[in-house]
């Protein structure tokens, strides 16, 4: 997702200190409806950050985690 958002510029500002974009949900939502038509589900979703997704959107989530 972080180059789907850098590539077709879905964001609102640039976080200077740590050189990535503060995409934008609004943004992001409309693109993935339009380019992906999302709310047919079948898409495979690797992203950081749940929050600009509901839960009608989701089947199911798996969280990937490292220990040292």
């Amino acid at each position: 997702m972080g180059k789907l958002i850098i590539d077709n510029q879905l964001y609102d500002d640039w976080n200077k200190e740590f050189d990535v974009p503060e995409y934008s949900e609004e943004k992001l939502m409309d693109y993935l409806s339009k380019t992906y038509k999302i709310e047919e589900g079948g898409l495979l979703i690797d992203f950081h950050s749940p929050d600009a997704f509901t839960t009608d959107y989701i089947d199911l989530i798996i969280l990937m985690r490292c220990e040292n």
